[in-house]
């Protein structure tokens, strides 16, 4: 169930123009996904304490308004707080009928002192973290507020243009060395897939520079999302014991 998934790949001819491209975009009527949906992310800026966060999801919401959705996550992350304070954690989390079910192995270390240890654990749902989590998730399904975070295109130059010979896919593609509001570009590209004028997924690529008064700051992102609307395998939860407290077990980030 939580094998990876990408967009389906294209081939693309050049749009001559920002006007064309805006063109291509005015078909999509509505830009945010509200069936189910899958997502991976892949982030790295050692200089903000993310080493290492990837994550693997899928969100089913639930048959009724009323209802809480499904969430299956994989995740990988290695991150530093403060000097010397790490975390780092593998595992995968589910969030159905109210709980969270967490199973993590963790590694943590501070002052010094190394600990190793694995959680099994439930706990209840809609805690902060995970209210976070999913809110995080449904931000990226709406594509106006994945643009709002994105430099006008239109007014850079190093910056092309396509779109799919079957008309299901554009793509935007800045060229290497081409700053945008406080960043210069290593790779940037966007994916935004769509039928019939609503948006079905999209892949980012952004692996840039920030340049913060003299302060360098890599920066490598990788986040594709598709819609989803098969069912999430859950485990059985045999073995799973009860957290203490409301924490979200395995992920006190």
């Amino acid at each position: 169930m939580l094998k990876k998934q990408n967009l389906q790949k294209k081939e693309f001819v050049k749009i001559n123009s920002a006007a064309e491209f805006q063109t291509e975009f005015a078909k999509i009527e509505e830009t945010e996904i509200t069936t189910g949906f899958h997502m991976t992310m892949k982030m790295e800026m050692p200089e903000m304490g993310f080493e290492k966060f990837d994550m693997n999801i899928y969100y089913l919401p639930g048959a009724t308004e009323d209802a809480t959705p499904t969430i299956a996550a994989k995740y990988d992350f290695n991150m530093e707080y403060e000097e010397e304070m790490t975390m780092a954690a593998v595992g995968t989390m589910y969030d159905v009928d109210g709980y969270t079910y967490t199973d993590a192995t963790i590694n943590m270390t501070a002052a010094g002192q190394t600990m190793n240890y694995t959680q099994k654990q439930k706990a209840e749902s809609g805690t902060d973290v995970v209210a976070s989590m999913v809110s995080m998730y449904e931000m990226y399904t709406d594509l106006g507020s994945i643009l709002t975070m994105m430099p006008d295109f239109e007014d850079l130059e190093g910056v092309e243009f396509y779109k799919s010979t079957d008309g299901t896919q554009i793509k935007i593609v800045v060229a290497p060395g081409t700053e945008l509001d406080g960043m210069v570009a290593e790779q940037v590209e966007m994916t935004i897939e769509f039928a019939e004028g609503k948006v079905t997924g999209f892949a980012m690529v952004m692996k840039a520079t920030i340049t913060d008064g003299e302060v360098i700051i890599p920066m490598n992102m990788e986040i594709t999302l598709t819609q989803f609307a098969g069912e999430i395998e859950l485990p059985s939860f045999e073995g799973y014991t009860e957290a203490e407290g409301s924490g979200f077990p395995g992920l006190e980030f």
